[in-house]
Protein backbone atom coordinates (compact mmCIF):
# COMPACT_ATOMS: atom_id res chain seq x y z
CA UNK A 1 0.00 0.00 0.00
CA UNK A 2 2.95 2.59 0.83
CA UNK A 3 4.89 1.32 -2.43
CA UNK A 4 4.36 2.83 -6.11
CA UNK A 5 4.36 1.00 -9.27
CA UNK A 6 7.42 -0.31 -10.28
CA UNK A 7 6.86 1.55 -13.25
CA UNK A 8 9.50 -0.60 -14.89
CA UNK A 9 10.51 -0.85 -18.59
CA UNK A 10 12.40 -4.37 -20.05
CA UNK A 11 13.94 -4.58 -23.10
CA UNK A 12 14.20 -8.12 -24.69
CA UNK A 13 17.22 -10.17 -23.91
CA UNK A 14 20.11 -10.71 -26.36
CA UNK A 15 22.04 -13.83 -27.14
CA UNK A 16 25.31 -12.78 -27.72
CA UNK A 17 27.45 -15.36 -29.95
CA UNK A 18 30.12 -13.18 -29.76
CA UNK A 19 33.87 -14.39 -28.16
CA UNK A 20 32.66 -18.01 -29.08
CA UNK A 21 34.99 -20.81 -27.84
CA UNK A 22 35.33 -24.46 -27.85
CA UNK A 23 33.41 -25.82 -24.48
CA UNK A 24 35.44 -27.72 -21.78
CA UNK A 25 33.03 -26.90 -19.79
CA UNK A 26 30.67 -29.54 -17.90
CA UNK A 27 27.39 -28.48 -17.95
CA UNK A 28 25.38 -27.61 -14.61
CA UNK A 29 21.86 -27.90 -15.05
CA UNK A 30 19.44 -25.09 -13.94
CA UNK A 31 18.82 -24.15 -10.29
CA UNK A 32 15.90 -25.64 -8.82
CA UNK A 33 12.85 -23.32 -7.46
CA UNK A 34 14.01 -24.57 -4.32
CA UNK A 35 17.49 -23.47 -4.36
CA UNK A 36 16.99 -20.08 -5.97
CA UNK A 37 14.06 -19.75 -2.73
CA UNK A 38 16.71 -20.45 -0.52
CA UNK A 39 19.03 -17.41 -1.34
CA UNK A 40 16.29 -15.28 -0.95
CA UNK A 41 15.08 -16.48 2.95
CA UNK A 42 16.48 -17.08 5.97
CA UNK A 43 14.86 -20.52 7.40
CA UNK A 44 15.37 -18.99 10.81
CA UNK A 45 13.72 -15.49 10.31
CA UNK A 46 10.59 -13.96 9.15
CA UNK A 47 10.52 -15.16 5.34
CA UNK A 48 8.05 -15.82 2.69
CA UNK A 49 6.17 -18.06 0.59
CA UNK A 50 5.62 -18.16 -3.25
CA UNK A 51 3.63 -19.88 -5.88
CA UNK A 52 4.62 -20.36 -9.87
CA UNK A 53 1.56 -21.72 -11.73
CA UNK A 54 1.85 -22.55 -15.67
CA UNK A 55 -1.98 -22.80 -16.32
CA UNK A 56 -3.25 -25.27 -14.25
CA UNK A 57 -0.07 -26.78 -13.43
CA UNK A 58 1.88 -25.50 -9.87
CA UNK A 59 5.30 -24.95 -11.02
CA UNK A 60 6.27 -24.08 -7.41
CA UNK A 61 4.72 -24.02 -4.25
CA UNK A 62 6.92 -23.42 -1.06
CA UNK A 63 7.66 -21.45 2.25
CA UNK A 64 10.99 -20.28 4.03
CA UNK A 65 11.02 -18.95 7.37
CA UNK A 66 8.63 -17.96 10.40
CA UNK A 67 5.71 -17.42 10.55
CA UNK A 68 6.16 -16.14 14.41
CA UNK A 69 9.52 -15.68 14.99
CA UNK A 70 9.00 -15.74 19.03
CA UNK A 71 7.14 -19.04 19.40
CA UNK A 72 9.34 -21.12 15.85
CA UNK A 73 5.84 -21.04 13.86
CA UNK A 74 6.78 -21.78 10.42
CA UNK A 75 5.64 -20.82 7.27
CA UNK A 76 3.59 -22.78 5.08
CA UNK A 77 0.83 -22.38 2.07
CA UNK A 78 -1.49 -22.02 3.98
CA UNK A 79 -0.14 -18.69 6.02
CA UNK A 80 -2.50 -15.61 5.69
CA UNK A 81 -0.06 -12.92 5.13
CA UNK A 82 -0.98 -9.20 3.46
CA UNK A 83 -1.02 -8.62 0.48
CA UNK A 84 -1.24 -4.79 0.48
CA UNK A 85 -1.97 -3.11 -2.92
CA UNK A 86 -2.25 -6.02 -4.52
CA UNK A 87 -6.01 -5.10 -2.93
CA UNK A 88 -6.66 -2.74 -5.85
CA UNK A 89 -6.92 -5.55 -7.78
CA UNK A 90 -9.61 -7.19 -6.21
CA UNK A 91 -11.19 -3.34 -5.46
CA UNK A 92 -10.76 -2.81 -9.79
CA UNK A 93 -12.55 -6.23 -9.94
CA UNK A 94 -15.55 -5.70 -7.64
CA UNK A 95 -16.43 -1.65 -10.06
CA UNK A 96 -15.94 -3.81 -13.02
CA UNK A 97 -18.65 -6.54 -11.35
CA UNK A 98 -21.21 -3.75 -10.77
CA UNK A 99 -20.01 -1.96 -13.97
CA UNK A 100 -21.40 -5.42 -15.86
CA UNK A 101 -24.54 -4.78 -14.03
CA UNK A 102 -24.94 -1.61 -15.05
CA UNK A 103 -24.98 -0.06 -11.51
CA UNK A 104 -21.66 1.90 -12.17
CA UNK A 105 -20.88 3.34 -15.58
CA UNK A 106 -17.03 3.98 -15.48
CA UNK A 107 -16.86 7.03 -17.16
CA UNK A 108 -19.48 9.09 -14.72
CA UNK A 109 -17.66 11.06 -12.37
CA UNK A 110 -17.48 10.07 -8.67
CA UNK A 111 -20.09 12.34 -7.71
CA UNK A 112 -22.65 10.49 -9.23
CA UNK A 113 -22.42 7.96 -6.86
CA UNK A 114 -20.88 8.92 -3.61
CA UNK A 115 -21.85 12.33 -2.91
CA UNK A 116 -20.81 13.13 0.62
CA UNK A 117 -16.93 14.14 -0.71
CA UNK A 118 -15.43 17.50 -1.08
CA UNK A 119 -16.75 18.74 -4.45
CA UNK A 120 -12.88 18.46 -5.48
CA UNK A 121 -13.02 14.94 -5.85
CA UNK A 122 -16.64 14.90 -6.98
CA UNK A 123 -15.66 15.67 -11.08
CA UNK A 124 -13.25 13.19 -11.67
CA UNK A 125 -14.33 9.97 -13.37
CA UNK A 126 -14.49 6.49 -11.70
CA UNK A 127 -12.09 5.00 -14.71
CA UNK A 128 -9.69 7.79 -14.12
CA UNK A 129 -9.65 7.00 -10.15
CA UNK A 130 -9.15 3.46 -10.99
CA UNK A 131 -6.06 4.00 -13.13
CA UNK A 132 -4.40 7.08 -10.56
CA UNK A 133 -4.63 9.70 -13.34
CA UNK A 134 -7.62 11.81 -11.21
CA UNK A 135 -4.96 14.22 -9.82
CA UNK A 136 -5.67 12.79 -6.45
CA UNK A 137 -3.37 13.13 -3.40
CA UNK A 138 -1.74 10.41 -2.17
CA UNK A 139 -2.89 10.30 2.10
CA UNK A 140 0.25 8.73 2.75
CA UNK A 141 1.96 11.95 2.60
CA UNK A 142 -0.49 13.83 4.71
CA UNK A 143 1.18 14.49 7.83
CA UNK A 144 -1.73 15.63 9.92
CA UNK A 145 -3.28 11.87 9.33
CA UNK A 146 -0.09 9.83 10.76
CA UNK A 147 -0.98 10.66 13.91
CA UNK A 148 -4.44 9.29 13.81
CA UNK A 149 -4.23 5.89 11.32
CA UNK A 150 -2.97 3.87 14.89
CA UNK A 151 -6.56 4.54 15.73
CA UNK A 152 -9.99 2.24 14.28
CA UNK A 153 -11.97 4.26 12.35
CA UNK A 154 -15.26 4.41 10.20
CA UNK A 155 -14.77 4.67 6.68
CA UNK A 156 -16.75 7.58 6.76
CA UNK A 157 -14.46 9.38 8.72
CA UNK A 158 -11.34 7.98 7.03
CA UNK A 159 -12.92 9.26 3.96
CA UNK A 160 -13.67 13.21 6.25
CA UNK A 161 -9.83 12.60 7.04
CA UNK A 162 -8.18 11.67 3.23
CA UNK A 163 -9.73 14.37 1.52
CA UNK A 164 -9.00 17.51 3.59
CA UNK A 165 -6.59 18.30 0.98
CA UNK A 166 -7.80 19.47 -2.44
CA UNK A 167 -6.94 17.16 -5.79
CA UNK A 168 -3.52 18.38 -7.34
CA UNK A 169 -4.69 19.00 -10.72
CA UNK A 170 -7.35 18.48 -13.02
CA UNK A 171 -7.84 14.96 -13.82
CA UNK A 172 -5.84 13.32 -17.37
CA UNK A 173 -2.80 15.63 -16.24
CA UNK A 174 -0.33 13.42 -14.93
CA UNK A 175 0.00 9.54 -13.07
CA UNK A 176 -0.17 10.13 -9.82
CA UNK A 177 -0.36 6.73 -7.62
CA UNK A 178 -3.19 7.46 -5.07
CA UNK A 179 -4.36 5.43 -1.89
CA UNK A 180 -6.78 8.19 -1.23
CA UNK A 181 -8.83 7.28 -4.77
CA UNK A 182 -9.16 3.74 -3.93
CA UNK A 183 -10.55 4.28 -0.84
CA UNK A 184 -13.22 6.68 -2.41
CA UNK A 185 -13.89 3.90 -4.74
CA UNK A 186 -14.65 1.10 -2.04
CA UNK A 187 -16.73 3.73 -0.49
CA UNK A 188 -18.87 3.65 -4.02
CA UNK A 189 -18.81 -0.25 -4.01
CA UNK A 190 -20.35 0.37 0.06
CA UNK A 191 -22.80 2.93 -2.04
CA UNK A 192 -23.84 1.18 -5.16
CA UNK A 193 -24.40 -2.38 -3.39
CA UNK A 194 -25.91 -1.73 -0.01
CA UNK A 195 -23.22 -3.79 1.11
CA UNK A 196 -19.76 -3.26 3.23
CA UNK A 197 -16.55 -3.36 1.26
CA UNK A 198 -16.03 -6.79 3.01
CA UNK A 199 -19.46 -8.11 2.33
CA UNK A 200 -19.05 -7.58 -0.67
CA UNK A 201 -16.18 -8.87 -1.69
CA UNK A 202 -16.63 -12.56 0.56
CA UNK A 203 -20.33 -12.46 -1.69
CA UNK A 204 -19.17 -11.65 -5.22
CA UNK A 205 -15.32 -12.73 -5.27
CA UNK A 206 -14.28 -14.87 -2.87
CA UNK A 207 -16.78 -17.32 -1.82
CA UNK A 208 -17.91 -18.43 -5.77
CA UNK A 209 -14.20 -18.41 -6.86
CA UNK A 210 -13.62 -20.68 -3.63
CA UNK A 211 -11.37 -18.48 -2.31
CA UNK A 212 -11.52 -19.70 1.59
CA UNK A 213 -8.55 -18.25 2.67
CA UNK A 214 -8.81 -14.48 1.91
CA UNK A 215 -10.23 -11.59 3.86
CA UNK A 216 -10.66 -8.45 4.15
CA UNK A 217 -8.93 -7.41 7.21
CA UNK A 218 -9.60 -4.42 10.32
CA UNK A 219 -7.15 -5.99 12.55
CA UNK A 220 -3.51 -7.52 12.11
CA UNK A 221 -4.04 -9.54 15.53
CA UNK A 222 -6.12 -12.28 13.82
CA UNK A 223 -3.47 -12.80 10.96
CA UNK A 224 -1.85 -15.91 11.86
CA UNK A 225 1.23 -14.60 10.76
CA UNK A 226 3.30 -11.80 12.42
CA UNK A 227 5.02 -8.90 10.37
CA UNK A 228 8.56 -7.47 10.62
CA UNK A 229 10.55 -5.03 9.17
CA UNK A 230 14.57 -5.00 9.09
CA UNK A 231 16.89 -2.77 7.73
CA UNK A 232 18.96 -4.27 4.65
CA UNK A 233 22.08 -3.02 6.01
CA UNK A 234 21.06 -5.35 8.98
CA UNK A 235 18.41 -7.93 7.64
CA UNK A 236 19.29 -10.44 10.59
CA UNK A 237 18.02 -8.28 13.22
CA UNK A 238 13.97 -7.79 12.89
CA UNK A 239 11.67 -5.44 14.66
CA UNK A 240 8.00 -4.97 15.17
CA UNK A 241 6.26 -2.01 12.28
CA UNK A 242 4.27 0.84 12.65
CA UNK A 243 1.09 0.15 14.42
CA UNK A 244 -1.54 0.96 11.35
CA UNK A 245 -5.03 0.61 11.91
CA UNK A 246 -6.20 -1.79 8.73
CA UNK A 247 -9.48 0.48 8.58
CA UNK A 248 -7.12 3.30 7.34
CA UNK A 249 -6.31 0.89 4.17
CA UNK A 250 -9.79 -0.15 3.46
CA UNK A 251 -9.97 -0.60 -0.75
CA UNK A 252 -6.55 0.41 -1.07
CA UNK A 253 -5.11 -2.22 0.85
CA UNK A 254 -6.59 -4.47 3.71
CA UNK A 255 -7.02 -7.86 2.35
CA UNK A 256 -4.83 -10.75 3.43
CA UNK A 257 -4.53 -13.90 1.68
CA UNK A 258 -2.68 -16.97 1.48
CA UNK A 259 -0.69 -17.74 -1.83
CA UNK A 260 -2.76 -20.52 -3.32
CA UNK A 261 -5.70 -18.39 -2.93
CA UNK A 262 -3.66 -15.32 -4.42
CA UNK A 263 -2.64 -17.96 -7.31
CA UNK A 264 -5.62 -18.93 -8.04
CA UNK A 265 -7.43 -15.49 -8.27
CA UNK A 266 -5.34 -14.61 -10.71
CA UNK A 267 -5.23 -17.65 -12.67
CA UNK A 268 -9.41 -16.76 -13.07
CA UNK A 269 -8.95 -13.29 -13.60
CA UNK A 270 -6.53 -13.69 -16.64
CA UNK A 271 -8.60 -16.60 -18.41
CA UNK A 272 -12.02 -14.99 -17.97
CA UNK A 273 -13.65 -16.67 -15.14
CA UNK A 274 -14.40 -13.58 -13.04
CA UNK A 275 -15.05 -10.90 -15.87
CA UNK A 276 -16.47 -10.70 -19.15
CA UNK A 277 -13.85 -10.40 -21.77
CA UNK A 278 -14.73 -6.70 -22.39
CA UNK A 279 -14.40 -5.72 -18.61
CA UNK A 280 -11.14 -7.89 -18.72
CA UNK A 281 -9.80 -6.12 -22.17
CA UNK A 282 -10.47 -2.38 -20.08
CA UNK A 283 -8.71 -3.80 -16.96
CA UNK A 284 -5.69 -4.54 -18.87
CA UNK A 285 -5.39 -1.38 -21.18
CA UNK A 286 -3.03 1.41 -20.79
CA UNK A 287 -4.68 4.50 -19.65
CA UNK A 288 -4.28 7.43 -21.27
CA UNK A 289 -3.54 11.16 -20.50
CA UNK A 290 -5.29 14.25 -22.21
CA UNK A 291 -2.32 14.80 -24.43
CA UNK A 292 -2.44 11.10 -25.56
CA UNK A 293 0.42 9.71 -23.68
CA UNK A 294 0.17 6.23 -22.04
CA UNK A 295 0.88 5.11 -18.67
CA UNK A 296 1.63 2.12 -16.98
CA UNK A 297 -1.36 1.17 -15.47
CA UNK A 298 -5.04 -0.26 -16.43
CA UNK A 299 -7.93 -0.83 -14.06
CA UNK A 300 -5.85 -1.71 -10.75
CA UNK A 301 -2.94 -3.67 -12.59
CA UNK A 302 0.49 -2.28 -13.98
CA UNK A 303 1.25 -3.30 -17.75
CA UNK A 304 4.90 -3.44 -18.83
CA UNK A 305 7.37 -5.20 -19.25
CA UNK A 306 9.72 -7.66 -17.58
CA UNK A 307 11.85 -10.14 -18.04
CA UNK A 308 11.20 -9.33 -21.78
CA UNK A 309 7.82 -9.94 -22.13
CA UNK A 310 4.54 -8.76 -21.40
CA UNK A 311 2.89 -8.39 -17.92
CA UNK A 312 0.57 -7.82 -15.45
CA UNK A 313 1.35 -7.22 -12.21
CA UNK A 314 0.31 -5.48 -9.05
CA UNK A 315 2.92 -5.40 -5.71
CA UNK A 316 2.59 -4.27 -1.90
CA UNK A 317 3.27 -3.21 0.96
CA UNK A 318 2.16 -2.21 4.26
CA UNK A 319 3.44 -2.34 7.59
CA UNK A 320 5.14 -5.60 8.74
CA UNK A 321 4.36 -7.02 4.44
CA UNK A 322 5.68 -7.05 1.15
CA UNK A 323 4.12 -8.62 -1.72
CA UNK A 324 4.02 -9.25 -5.42
CA UNK A 325 1.94 -10.92 -8.03
CA UNK A 326 2.64 -11.03 -12.19
CA UNK A 327 1.32 -12.65 -14.94
CA UNK A 328 3.41 -13.32 -18.02
CA UNK A 329 1.44 -13.67 -20.48
CA UNK A 330 3.19 -14.60 -23.76
CA UNK A 331 4.73 -17.51 -21.20
CA UNK A 332 1.36 -18.48 -19.65
CA UNK A 333 3.15 -18.10 -16.17
CA UNK A 334 1.44 -16.36 -13.59
CA UNK A 335 3.90 -16.15 -9.85
CA UNK A 336 2.65 -14.90 -6.31
CA UNK A 337 4.62 -13.94 -3.29
CA UNK A 338 3.81 -13.20 0.24
CA UNK A 339 6.40 -12.01 3.00
CA UNK A 340 6.29 -10.91 6.47
CA UNK A 341 9.56 -8.90 6.04
CA UNK A 342 8.45 -5.66 5.14
CA UNK A 343 12.24 -5.45 4.09
CA UNK A 344 12.44 -8.06 1.71
CA UNK A 345 10.40 -8.18 -1.64
CA UNK A 346 9.18 -11.19 -3.18
CA UNK A 347 9.68 -9.81 -6.30
CA UNK A 348 13.43 -10.96 -7.26
CA UNK A 349 12.81 -14.33 -6.11
CA UNK A 350 10.43 -15.07 -8.69
CA UNK A 351 11.51 -13.49 -11.01
CA UNK A 352 14.75 -15.37 -10.70
CA UNK A 353 12.86 -18.79 -10.45
CA UNK A 354 10.86 -17.61 -13.86
CA UNK A 355 14.21 -16.42 -15.61
CA UNK A 356 15.83 -19.71 -15.06
CA UNK A 357 12.92 -21.73 -15.80
CA UNK A 358 11.81 -20.57 -19.20
CA UNK A 359 16.36 -19.87 -19.87
CA UNK A 360 15.86 -16.58 -20.37
CA UNK A 361 18.63 -16.36 -17.90
CA UNK A 362 22.06 -17.95 -19.48
CA UNK A 363 22.66 -21.28 -17.85
CA UNK A 364 25.32 -21.79 -15.06
CA UNK A 365 28.94 -23.11 -16.04
CA UNK A 366 31.08 -24.84 -14.09
CA UNK A 367 34.85 -24.97 -14.87
CA UNK A 368 36.84 -28.39 -14.28
CA UNK A 369 39.87 -28.27 -11.82
CA UNK A 370 43.31 -28.65 -13.75
CA UNK A 371 41.84 -28.86 -17.27
CA UNK A 372 42.67 -25.12 -19.10
CA UNK A 373 39.35 -23.33 -20.63
CA UNK A 374 38.78 -20.74 -22.67
CA UNK A 375 36.70 -17.91 -21.35
CA UNK A 376 36.36 -15.02 -22.98
CA UNK A 377 35.77 -12.90 -19.61
CA UNK A 378 38.85 -12.74 -18.27
CA UNK A 379 40.27 -9.37 -18.15
CA UNK A 380 40.51 -5.80 -16.46
CA UNK A 381 37.29 -3.44 -16.79
CA UNK A 382 36.59 -0.03 -16.70
CA UNK A 383 32.98 0.82 -15.69
CA UNK A 384 30.63 4.16 -16.74
CA UNK A 385 31.29 5.44 -13.67
CA UNK A 386 34.74 5.26 -13.64
CA UNK A 387 35.08 2.49 -11.40
CA UNK A 388 37.92 -0.51 -12.26
CA UNK A 389 37.68 -3.97 -11.13
CA UNK A 390 39.28 -7.31 -12.95
CA UNK A 391 37.77 -10.91 -13.52
CA UNK A 392 40.43 -13.61 -13.49
CA UNK A 393 39.98 -17.65 -12.93
CA UNK A 394 41.05 -19.62 -9.40
CA UNK A 395 41.19 -23.35 -9.99
CA UNK A 396 37.11 -24.04 -10.54
CA UNK A 397 36.26 -20.24 -9.26
CA UNK A 398 35.95 -17.30 -11.36
CA UNK A 399 36.95 -14.54 -9.28
CA UNK A 400 35.69 -10.48 -9.58
CA UNK A 401 38.17 -8.72 -7.60
CA UNK A 402 37.11 -4.63 -6.82
CA UNK A 403 38.49 -2.01 -4.79
CA UNK A 404 36.14 -3.37 -1.65
CA UNK A 405 37.20 -7.19 -1.99
CA UNK A 406 36.67 -9.86 -3.82
CA UNK A 407 33.70 -12.57 -4.53
CA UNK A 408 33.12 -15.89 -6.47
CA UNK A 409 30.54 -15.42 -9.18
CA UNK A 410 28.47 -17.64 -11.09
CA UNK A 411 30.31 -18.79 -14.96
CA UNK A 412 27.18 -18.54 -17.50
CA UNK A 413 26.69 -19.68 -20.70
CA UNK A 414 27.30 -16.90 -23.96
CA UNK A 415 29.73 -14.99 -22.15
CA UNK A 416 27.90 -14.18 -18.97
CA UNK A 417 28.11 -13.95 -15.59
CA UNK A 418 26.12 -13.40 -12.35
CA UNK A 419 26.23 -12.70 -8.91
CA UNK A 420 25.70 -15.82 -6.28
CA UNK A 421 22.05 -15.70 -5.88
CA UNK A 422 21.04 -13.50 -8.33
CA UNK A 423 18.65 -13.75 -11.03
CA UNK A 424 20.32 -10.45 -12.91
CA UNK A 425 23.55 -11.22 -15.31
CA UNK A 426 26.26 -9.87 -17.40
CA UNK A 427 27.32 -10.41 -21.02
CA UNK A 428 30.51 -9.76 -23.01
CA UNK A 429 29.62 -8.26 -25.83
CA UNK A 430 31.03 -6.16 -29.25
CA UNK A 431 30.27 -2.70 -29.51
CA UNK A 432 32.20 0.38 -31.77
CA UNK A 433 35.21 -2.68 -31.77
CA UNK A 434 35.22 -2.74 -28.22
CA UNK A 435 34.22 -5.41 -25.50
CA UNK A 436 31.64 -4.23 -23.42
CA UNK A 437 29.75 -5.85 -20.53
CA UNK A 438 26.14 -5.49 -20.77
CA UNK A 439 23.94 -5.84 -17.81
CA UNK A 440 20.49 -7.33 -17.77
CA UNK A 441 18.31 -5.89 -15.31
CA UNK A 442 15.60 -8.65 -14.94
CA UNK A 443 13.21 -5.48 -13.88
CA UNK A 444 14.25 -2.71 -16.02
CA UNK A 445 16.01 -4.85 -19.16
CA UNK A 446 19.68 -3.88 -19.95
CA UNK A 447 22.27 -0.85 -19.91
CA UNK A 448 25.84 -0.79 -20.89
CA UNK A 449 28.05 -1.38 -17.62
CA UNK A 450 31.86 -1.71 -18.71
CA UNK A 451 34.49 -2.01 -20.93
CA UNK A 452 37.19 -4.02 -21.10
CA UNK A 453 40.49 -2.12 -20.94
CA UNK A 454 42.73 -4.82 -21.30
CA UNK A 455 42.50 -8.78 -21.90
CA UNK A 456 43.93 -11.68 -20.06
CA UNK A 457 45.05 -14.80 -21.88
CA UNK A 458 41.44 -16.78 -22.70
CA UNK A 459 43.52 -20.09 -22.06
CA UNK A 460 43.37 -20.34 -18.39
CA UNK A 461 43.57 -23.30 -16.52
CA UNK A 462 44.19 -22.06 -12.93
Amino acid sequence: MTSKSLNVKCNSFKVSALFAAVSVFSPVYGASFSEIHQCYANKRSAGSSIQITKGNQVLYSGAIGLANVSTGEQLDQDSVLDIGSITKTYTAVAVLLLSEEKKVNLDAPLGTYVKSIPDGYKHATVAQILSHIAGFPDYLSDSRVWGLWHRDRGLDRVVKSITRRRPYQEPLNSYEYSNTGYILLGKLIEEVSGLSYREFLEQRIFEPFGLKNTYVFEQPSQHKTVGYFSDPKVPEKLYHPEKVSRTWMHAAGAISSTVSDLSQFFMMLNTGKILSESSYQRMVKKAKLSDGTEVDYGLGVNISEIIGVPTIYHEGRVPGYTSWSAYFKDLGINVVGLSNNEGIHPGPATLHMVAEYTKLLPARISLVADKPAEIALLGHYQKTDGERFEIKRSGTDLILIEEGGEEVIELRENNSYSHKCSGNFFTLEQSGGEAVLTFTDLYRGERNYAKRVSKQGAQAGS
